[in-house]
Formats: C-alpha cells, sequence, structure tokens
C-alpha cells in the first residue's frame, strides 16, 4: 500500500465520518479464549465483540485515528483488546498460532500482488488448524462509494 493510500485512510478516520456502518459481519465459531488477529480493524466492530465473548483480540490497522477510535471503544465497553498501528505487509504481528485471522475490506484496497503478499503472510500467523476469515466489495468499494 502507498503512503498516499496509507494518508488517505488517515484523513479519513481521522475526519470521523461514518465509513463502515451497519452491523458486525457473521463470526465463525470457535473454542473459548481462541486467539484473534483482525487485520484492517478500523474501529474495532469485531474486536469489541471478539474480545466481550472471551477471546484474546490483537486489532491492527495502518491508521492511528482508526486504532485510537477502537481503544476507546473497548475501554468503554470494558474489555481488553492489544491494538497496533502497523502494516500487515511490512510488520507483521510478532507471534504465531492465530486461531483466526480476519481480514475484512483489506484484501479489495490492495493490488494483486499485494494481496498475495498478506495471504502469505496471514497464512504463516495462523496455528495449525486456524481460519482465515475475509469480506469484501467489489475493487472499486472505497475509492466510489465510501463502504456503502
Amino acid at each position: 500500500m502507498t503512503l498516499e493510500q496509507k494518508e488517505a485512510w488517515e484523513r479519513w478516520y481521522r475526519s470521523g465520518a461514518p465509513l463502515w456502518r451497519g452491523s458486525a459481519p457473521p463470526l465463525p465459531d470457535l473454542p473459548e479464549n481462541s486467539r484473534v488477529l483482525d487485520i484492517g480493524c478500523g474501529t474495532g466492530k469485531n474486536c469489541f465483540l471478539l474480545a466481550e465473548m472471551g477471546h484474546k483480540v490483537t486489532g491492527m490497522d495502518i491508521s492511528p485515528s482508526a486504532i485510537e477510535t477502537a481503544r476507546k471503544r473497548c475501554e468503554a465497553g470494558g474489555v481488553s483488546v492489544d491494538l497496533v498501528v502497523g502494516d500487515i505487509l511490512e510488520e507483521p504481528p510478532i507471534g504465531r498460532g492465530y486461531d483466526l485471522v480476519i481480514m475484512d475490506h483489506l484484501l479489495g484496497a490492495l493490488d494483486r500482488d499485494e494481496r498475495r503478499k498478506a495471504v502469505e503472510v496471514v497464512s504463516g500467523l495462523l496455528a495449525e488448524k486456524g481460519t482465515i476469515s475475509f469480506m469484501d466489495h467489489c475493487t472499486e468499494d472505497v475509492r466510489e462509494g465510501a463502504g456503502e
């Protein structure tokens, strides 16, 4: 992802304008205390719900403003989530063995080579029987309609 693209996401989240509306997508059933990584976690909707269910959650996003909003959401709800600013393509999270890695609305924002690299990196972060969950719109999503 280019610096220009990262700055665009930061501007959007800093503006406070609603980006993703509606309820969280369906999440896979997980055993208690599963380790979950949400890459491109945005304002932390999935992170909050999964932590509330008792899972050990790490959320990662390229936007410091998104991470700050997620942090406030989780603190207000009384759940513990490890939230980090970072780019999965440049600095994968420390640790392996995630039972679930979520990449909602991430792959569509990447070009073909970046998508391949992201899937390779994430595959290496999974536990033996871990799951990758992703949901996306078309590749024109955010550029054409602000996630609607």
